[in-house]
């Protein structure tokens, strides 16, 4: 929001970290059953696919998150409290103008 005397403007939403909104679009997706193909490559689709087959518990709360970028990439880790292990980390890069998720493994 910006707001003056005069008049008050909405300014959008806007996430610190983008690739977190693409991390939660994809998980979002895949739980709704939406296609999320230009998100991420198919084997983490599916991945993820069969982790939301495990039950919604897997994906309760989240208790902290990170983003460490990098040269042409970035790394988001999920540390979730239950399901798959301690944390879920997802690497972003840019292919085509926008980030894609291309890597995702549970720890």
């Amino acid at each position: 929001m910006q707001i003056t005397p005069d008049h008050v403007v909405d300014l959008g939403h806007r996430l610190d970290n983008p690739e977190i909104g693409i991390v939660d679009r994809l998980l979002s997706g895949v739980r709704d059953g939406t296609d999320v193909g230009n998100l991420a490559r198919p084997a983490i689709v599916d991945a993820t696919r069969q982790l939301f087959g495990m039950g919604e518990q897997c994906f309760g709360m989240t208790d902290a998150y990170g983003v460490k970028r990098h040269s042409g990439w970035a790394r988001v880790t999920l540390a979730m409290d239950s399901c798959c292990g301690t944390n879920m980390e997802f690497d972003l890069r840019r292919r085509g103008g926008h980030a894609v998720i291309t890597h995702f493994a549970c720890h």
